[in-house]
């Protein structure tokens, strides 16, 4: 499968877009499991997040053949519609980051 994203006239390979989504998706699934203690259960937590890592790549890569049918030389437009879409995502996860790590620090400052 090869295709492009091309966003604002930069192209991007469709595979390094699917790394990247993934790479977020496994933020969220390490915190799930870390949330729930499922790594208490794993001998090795970075093979077994590079295993999870994998999986997810493979999945999102598949289902992304399926939905976008991209074959040799296909490029994906993205619009203004979706790009507005991704800046709105993209401020809000900032935020969200930002929010986290000034409520880690508090908590690290509370208990000192």
């Amino acid at each position: 499968m090869v295709g492009e994203f091309d966003i604002h006239g930069v192209y991007f390979r469709a595979f390094a877009v699917f790394a990247a989504i993934v790479f977020v998706l496994q933020l969220a699934v390490k915190r799930l499991l870390d949330a729930h203690g499922i790594y208490r259960f794993v001998w090795h937590r970075a093979l077994f997040d590079l295993a999870l890592y994998v999986i997810l790549l493979g999945v999102v890569t598949a289902a992304a053949g399926r939905i976008l049918h991209l074959r040799e030389g296909a490029d994906v437009k993205i619009d203004g519609a979706t790009m507005n879409i991704f800046a709105s995502l993209g401020r809000a996860l900032l935020t969200l980051v930002l929010v986290l790590v000034a409520i880690a620090v508090g908590w690290q400052l509370w208990s000192y």
